[in-house]
């Protein structure tokens, strides 16, 4: 329920609707910094802003001049080196990252998992609990930034692999599995900045792909499992290659007093192009005669190969109501071609009560996509789709005040209310299986309160 960015462009992860199961994690050395949005932000943004949004944006040529490189070592076996360089060549700026670590990973010992209380009702011994959870993994990291006066150009690369299973994918310990995930990312924009007096205009077009493949097999139950029907194993292959395109628009004009007006439209296609599975048991849970099989491309895959399109309109104003108030008002049009329309609209009115205390009330709309794990998996022994399911929705309703104390103390607190309609999870169905439904309605209130204070230059206390 939180929108994941990396320079603007979303890498949500069309099976699971996050940024996808084995992303394992980015490395900071390419991170210039991260930009933290609370609250529903599907005005601007789109699927998925739902509580809200976290843009990561990493280094360009004006923060890596010249060259670096180092190594670093800590617990667990953990192990990375890096090289970064920035320079300006024929009057083009280029930014290089490249990164790699290793890591054996956290050794949390789990007491009892799933499969103690499977064994528990078969009268076995398969669980492999107490043992440690599974946290090891492999990274590679590549980014370049190129930029030649209102262009820029980024292309990156994360390569993940040797990733464990942490407490397993059923939550039965599975500590000889192993998972890769490859992503890919290229991004051109261009900015015209005189248009047309009073108006800067940017276009943007991006590429996504990302793929899970599976190295050892998934044991989601061990060797033993369900009465000893599985000597090898209750073992469950899933992988995937999707990939995603997006052409955006946006135009910025302010050639009208007191206001700062903002439309934007675009378009993004998305593809589920291959999917693949192998496995040991039938749809019903008994053993497969033939041990284990791969069934891609037939009707017992987990997941069948799809597509969604989306085109959006959005508008934002910007509007200085007086000297000490500021209205900021929009709404986005969004049509999806798998689960329909949306429309999100969000309104903030701040008011600079005194020159140390700012008042602002806020309210805002937003919507999460169903995920295509979530819409259409099958065959699963954990859990299944519904084609059916519309898009959570949620109205957020915020009062927040901030306070400058003093030079060394502010502090800031907000009450806050919201509405989830359609609030999508997975409800048992069957013994150990669990469906995505739309189960009505939930809402939530509460109140915030947090503290900054800085007694000198070089320290700082926050309180929350």
């Amino acid at each position: 329920q939180t929108l994941m960015l990396i320079n603007g462009i979303p890498i949500t992860s069309l099976v699971f609707g996050n940024r996808g199961n084995v992303w394992a994690g980015m490395p900071v050395k390419s991170i210039a910094r991260i930009e933290v949005i609370r609250g529903p932000g599907s005005a601007l943004y789109g699927a998925d802003a739902f509580s809200g949004v976290i843009n990561i944006i990493t280094k360009k040529y004006e923060d890596l001049r010249g060259t670096q490189t180092g190594v670093r070592a800590g617990s667990f076996g953990t192990q990375a080196t890096w090289l970064t360089h920035g320079g300006t060549y024929h009057g083009i700026n280029v930014g290089f990252i490249l990164e790699a670590e290793t890591t054996d990973g956290w050794k949390k010992i789990v007491e009892q998992d799933r499969q103690t209380g499977l064994d528990a009702i078969f009268k076995t011994h398969a669980s492999l609990a107490p043992n440690s959870v599974s946290t090891m993994k492999d990274m590679i990291d590549a980014r370049l930034d190129m930029s030649y006066e209102n262009s820029r150009l980024r292309l990156g690369y994360q390569g993940r692999s040797n990733i464990g299973s942490s407490v397993g994918y059923a939550e039965a310990l599975d500590p000889t599995s192993r998972v890769a995930n490859y992503r890919y990312n290229l991004d051109y924009s261009y900015t015209l900045k005189e248009l047309a007096p009073n108006i800067t205009v940017d276009g943007r077009v991006s590429y996504y792909s990302n793929s899970a493949v599976i190295t050892k097999n998934i044991l989601l139950f061990p060797a033993g499992a369900f009465g000893g029907a599985y000597p090898n194993g209750f073992i469950g292959n899933p992988s995937y290659k999707e990939e995603n395109a997006h052409l955006d628009f946006s135009a910025l004009y302010s050639g009208v007093n007191n206001h700062l007006l903002r439309v934007g439209t675009g378009f993004s296609w998305d593809d589920m192009y291959e999917v693949n599975e192998s496995k040991n048991f039938n749809a019903d849970l008994s053993p497969r005669a033939n041990g284990l099989e791969d069934v891609s491309d037939t009707a017992e895959v987990y997941l069948p190969e799809k597509q969604r399109t989306n085109y959006y309109l959005f508008a934002q104003d910007e509007w200085k109501l007086a000297q000490n108030w500021l209205a900021t008002t929009g709404v986005r049009y969004d049509h999806f071609s798998d689960f329909g329309n949306t429309t999100n609209p969000r309104l903030a009115l701040v008011w600079a009560t005194t020159d140390k205390i700012t008042t602002k009330l806020l309210y805002g709309k937003a919507f999460r996509a169903p995920s295509f794990n979530e819409l259409f998996v099958t065959t699963n022994p954990i859990v299944l789709g519904d084609p059916h399911l519309k898009a959570e929705t949620v109205d957020t309703y915020e009062f927040a005040l901030s306070h400058q104390l003093s030079n060394q103390l502010l502090y800031t607190a907000n009450v806050y209310r919201y509405s989830i309609q359609d609030f999508i999870t997975y409800i048992p169905i069957s013994s150990g299986v669990n469906q995505a439904q739309n189960i009505g309605n939930r809402k939530g209130q509460g109140f915030e309160l947090e503290a900054d204070y800085s007694p000198v230059y070089n320290v700082r206390f926050l309180a929350n």
